[in-house]
C-alpha cells in the first residue's frame, strides 16, 4: 500500500543550520503552510502539542504539523539523521548502542522508542513474515506505552498497513478506524481511503469503489493533503473499474492524473502506472501496453518498494504471455530476492 501522506511528521533533529537555534536548544515545529514555531515542546496529546517560549504556551494541532525538529545531543542527532535519510538498519544499530540515560528530556526518550518502532515498520514493508511480526509488536508496544504521543495516528496507520499485508484484515480495519476517531475530516477520509485499499486487496471491488467515491466527493479542494488523497482515491477507483470490465473508462482517469501531475512524485506515479497496467490488462490486445506501464514502475519508480513488488509480479506473468521466458524468469527472481516478504512474492 502506498501510504502516509496525511501524517507527514518526520523525526528530525537540528543539525545546526542555524547556530543560534542550536545554542538556544529550541525545538522547531514546521507547519503544513510552511511557517514554523520555535520553543520548547512541553506537552503533547495524540491531537495536539504545546510549545512554550518565554513562558508563553502555544497549542498546535497535530494535523497542522509537517515536522518536529527536537534539539538534542550529537549522538541523538546522528540517530535521527540515519532515520531521516532512510538508513533504518544503521539507525537501529545506533539505537542499540545508545545510552538513553544520557537524555535529560523525557520526550527524547520516547522519541528514541518511536524511532525504533518506525525503523522496524519501514524495514518490514518488504521484509519476511518474522520481520513484519516484530514490527507489529514494536508499534503496539509504543502505542500502548505512549497513548498520548503525537505519533499515535501515524503509527496506527503503519500498524494497519502491516496487518493488512499479513492478511489480518480485521485487525487492520480496527487500526485504520482509529484515524476516523481523531475528529478531523481529512483523517476520516484517510480512514475511508485505507479501508478501501484493504477491500481492493481482497477483491471486494464494489464496496472498495464506494469508499473511494466517498473520499473523492467529500475532499475539499485546495488543501494539499486533501487533494493528494483525492488523487490516490481516483487511482484506486480506476483499479476497481478495471477489475469490473470498465478498463477503457478507467484508463482515461489514470491518464488525466499522469498528465496533470509531476512525474518526480514517485509514490503517486508508481501508483498511477500500476493502475494503468491494470487497465490495459482488462482491455483486449493491450498486453504490450500493460507491460510498458509496469516497466515504468520497474525502471523509474523502483524506489517505491511495495509498488515495485506488485509490478514485478505482473511482469512475470506478462512476459510469459509475450513469449519472453527469460524476462519472465528475471522478473520473478528479482521479486523473490528483493521482496521475499511481500504478499506478491507468495502468489503463484
Amino acid at each position: 500500500m502506498i501510504r502516509h501522506f496525511i501524517t507527514t511528521i518526520v523525526l528530525v533533529a537540528i543539525f545546526a543550520p542555524s547556530l543560534a537555534l542550536a545554542q538556544s536548544k529550541l525545538d522547531a515545529i514546521t507547519l503544513m503552510d510552511g511557517t514554523s514555531v520555535k520553543g520548547t515542546l512541553s506537552q503533547m496529546t495524540k491531537t495536539e502539542v504545546t510549545v512554550e517560549k518565554s513562558s508563553i504556551p502555544t497549542k498546535i494541532p497535530v494535523n497542522k504539523i509537517k515536522e518536529i525538529a527536537f534539539s538534542g545531543s550529537l549522538p541523538y542527532r546522528s540517530i535521527v539523521r540515519f532515520v531521516k535519510n532512510g538508513n533504518y538498519e544503521d539507525a537501529l544499530n545506533k539505537i542499540k548502542d545508545f545510552d538513553k540515560s544520557t537524555l535529560t528530556r523525557k520526550i527524547l526518550v520516547s522519541e528514541i522508542d518511536a524511532m525504533t518502532a518506525l525503523c522496524k515498520a519501514e524495514l518490514a514493508a518488504t521484509g519476511s513474515s518474522e520481520v513484519k511480526r516484530d514490527a507489529v509488536s514494536a508499534l503496539k508496544t509504543f502505542i500502548t506505552a505512549n497513548p498520548n504521543s503525537y505519533h499515535y495516528f501515524d503509527f496506527m496507520e503503519r500498524l494497519g498497513d502491516l496487518q493488512a499485508s499479513q492478511g489480518d484484515f480485521k485487525s487492520a480495519e480496527t487500526s485504520y478506524t482509529e484515524l476516523a476517531r481523531s475528529g478531523w475530516p481529512e483523517y476520516k477520509l484517510r480512514a475511508a481511503l485505507l479501508t478501501g485499499e484493504m477491500l481492493l486487496l481482497q477483491g471486494q471491488y464494489k464496496t472498495a469503489e464506494q469508499r473511494f467515491d466517498l473520499v473523492i466527493a467529500n475532499t475539499r479542494s485546495g488543501e494539499p493533503l486533501g487533494d493528494r488523497q483525492k488523487l490516490m482515491a481516483t487511482l484506486n477507483k480506476a483499479q476497481c473499474m478495471a477489475a469490473t470490465n470498465r478498463g477503457a473508462d478507467a484508463l482515461k482517469m489514470v491518464d488525466k492524473v499522469i498528465a496533470e501531475n509531476d512525474p518526480a512524485d514517485g509514490p503517486l506515479f508508481a501508483k498511477a502506472y500500476l493502475a494503468k497496467g491494470s487497465c490495459f490488462l482488462k482491455i483486449p490486445n493491450k498486453t504490450k501496453e500493460a507491460a510498458l506501464a509496469y516497466l515504468h514502475v520497474d525502471v523509474l519508480y523502483f524506489a517505491q518498494a511495495s509498488a515495485h513488488a506488485e509490478a514485478l509480479y505482473h511482469l512475470g506473468k506478462i512476459w510469459t504471455k509475450l513469449n519472453k521466458p527469460q524476462r519472465s524468469i528475471q522478473a520473478r527472481q528479482t521479486l523473490k530476492k528483493r521482496y521475499s516478504g511481500s504478499s506478491w512474492a507468495q502468489q503463484p
